[in-house]
């Protein structure tokens, strides 16, 4: 204690070496209120505080140059006079409260030293350490280090022990090989340290909530871990490591991956449903939950995902454009071109029509044109209006011409520069429409002039057949009449009633099945004993009349056994009972 007049400093607070504008405090009696200057060892108090009679503060003053080991002066000026020196310790002892890892061990604590004035040792190895700031030190990590005791004291003086213990390790992950990640499986490697650091039981790779066991030694060494990523999408993106030493669970820091975007190479049709497509890339994930598709404005339906293959569903008013699909949050487009289809023509024109409805698939905004029989070469090209749906389309059509025949339809699609054309579908006008034939009946070897009405006749290639012959010198009289001469000449067990009537115009044919009768003969016209069917051609016979011409009698026995099943019955079992008596008579003879 040094007393100069009645000023006493009796003690001093301590603060850390590197403490940044450290405050001490100066404790005694009779300390001057005003006028007063501090020396702290040789360095003058830039900022006084005077709190009362025994109280008074020094702040603002850098100790980095002062030995902690060291004893320091402190004086007190006022009105010309200087207390004594007084040699005080005004610096806190280090503290460690915990120790991290971040790629370097990174010792915390409180009101550190210099680390020139400190030795940290991993067991017999120093640590090249340097002071963050007061309250951290970090010291240069390898990864050839494994676990031992820890060691914080002070290189000199009364060589301090701040912290001794064994150091446990957490994993620490520096970075992965890739960033980005496929959504289907892919080897990755981690890298860090204290992947080996202290023997375990276990080492598991966490990515989002899902547990991936290591148990190929082989795939882990202290600064990396090879390991397989799951399929499809794993959320959270997130990737640690857990290890299981001496009971004791060691969690790694986490760190973040993100997956590639989809990316669509090709687009198929499906060739059963056209209004299906299959999605052909990379990186769409397995939850068809986290995949959503449009084309144009228009939602898709997504059938089904995994990482390679997408199927989806097309809305039925769907058009050529982008397909734009999304997976988490990430998406490709492809431009989707439609391939358009005709399917039939409903109804069938008639042959003085000049419009055609055509039904199909994706037509429109297609150019849909014609070939026609009477202009085989040059193709008619329509102006349709299209319903709203494109699956099916229905295109209501004009310029067709009036004609005949045949007739062959195709649709052209162009999108983006590109274009596609449906097959050629084949149909006709409608055929000749058969009303009534005259007459009705008709017999072998006879001429008839024949009349058939109706409606789509035309003279061009016109022909009629009746049963399997022609009628000759057809005569087109007009769109709903038609004349010909026919005479039957071939036998009648070649045709069937009733008679089929073909008209034929332009290589297009209708039919009429139900009207025209063959006059067909019985055999011997029944022998007079029975009605002919002329139909059939078969005798209907009188009763006590048989056979195919009625030309058998029944006798009276016959027509009694024909028409009684009993009688012919006790006959039979007479005769049968007479054959058992001779036999039994021969047997005993």
């Amino acid at each position: 204690m040094t007393i100069y007049g009645e000023t006493v400093i009796e003690s001093v607070s301590t603060v850390g070496q590197l403490k940044q504008n450290p405050t001490i405090t100066l404790f005694g009696r009779d300390f001057p209120e005003s006028n007063a200057t501090i020396f702290i060892g040789s360095s003058e108090c830039p900022t006084i505080g005077y709190i009362d009679s025994g109280h008074l503060t020094c702040s603002n003053i850098s100790f980095r140059d002062y030995s902690p080991y060291n004893l320091v002066d402190i004086t007190i000026q006022y009105n010309n006079h200087t207390t004594n020196q007084s040699q005080f310790n005004i610096f806190s002892k280090p503290n460690v409260t915990s120790i991290e890892f971040d790629g370097d061990l990174v010792i915390n604590g409180i009101d550190f030293y210099l680390v020139e004035y400190l030795t940290v040792s991993l067991g017999s190895t120093p640590l090249n350490c340097s002071n963050v700031n007061d309250t951290s030190i970090k010291c240069q990590w390898s990864n050839s280090f494994y676990t031992d005791i820890l060691t914080v004291i002070e290189t000199e003086g009364d060589k301090d022990v701040f912290y001794n213990s064994t150091l446990l390790l957490s994993p620490y992950i520096e970075r992965l090989s890739s960033e980005y990640i496929t959504t289907h499986p892919q080897n990755l490697t981690i890298f860090g340290s204290n992947f080996k650091f202290l023997p375990f039981e276990s080492i598991s790779v966490y990515q989002g909530q899902f547990k991936i066991p290591i148990t190929d030694m082989d795939l882990i060494s202290n600064d990396s871990i090879v390991f397989t990523t799951r399929s499809g999408i794993v959320k959270p993106n997130e990737i640690s490591i857990n290890i299981i030493s001496n009971n004791n669970t060691l969690q790694s820091n986490i760190i973040n991956y993100r997956y590639y975007s989809p990316a669509i190479n090709n687009v198929t049709q499906d060739s059963e449903y056209h209004n299906r497509f299959n999605l052909e890339g990379f990186n769409f994930g397995i939850d068809s939950q986290m995949v959503s598709a449009k084309i144009g404005n228009l939602n898709v339906t997504v059938l089904s995902v995994d990482n390679r293959n997408v199927k989806i569903q097309l809305p039925e008013n769907a058009k050529n454009g982008e397909l734009t699909l999304i997976v988490d949050d990430q998406g490709d487009m492809y431009p989707l071109h439609l391939q358009p289809r005709i399917l039939s023509f409903k109804p069938l024109p008639k042959i003085t029509s000049t419009r055609i409805t055509i039904t199909g698939e994706y037509l429109i905004d297609c150019t849909i044109f014609l070939l026609v029989s009477v202009n085989d070469y040059d193709p008619l090209l329509l102006n349709c209006n299209y319903s709203t749906i494109s699956y099916p389309t229905t295109a209501y059509c004009d310029g067709l011409i009036a004609g005949t025949g045949k007739i062959k339809a195709a649709a052209k699609s162009e999108f983006q520069g590109l274009t596609l054309t449906s097959e050629w579908y084949q149909s006709s006008y409608q055929g000749p429409l058969i009303k009534s034939v005259k007459p009705t009946l008709i017999e072998k070897d006879t001429q008839y002039r024949v009349t058939i009405t109706g409606d789509n006749f035309e003279e061009k290639s016109l022909s009629v057949t009746i049963g399997t012959e022609y009628c000759t010198d057809a005569i087109y009289v007009s769109p709903d009449k038609i004349l010909c001469d026919f005479t039957s000449t071939i036998p009648q067990n070649s045709i069937t009633n009733p008679m089929q009537v073909q008209v034929t115009v332009d290589r297009v044919t209708g039919f009429e099945n139900s009207t025209v009768i063959y006059k067909m003969k019985c055999p011997n016209d029944c022998s007079m004993n029975g009605v002919c069917d002329t139909v059939k051609g078969e005798c209907q016979c009188d009763e006590n009349y048989r056979g195919g011409d009625c030309s058998v009698q029944l006798t009276p026995d016959d027509s009694s056994t024909e028409h009684n099943p009993s009688s012919m019955s006790k006959l039979q079992f007479s005769i049968i009972l007479i054959s058992f008596t001779i036999l039994g008579l021969l047997i005993f003879m």
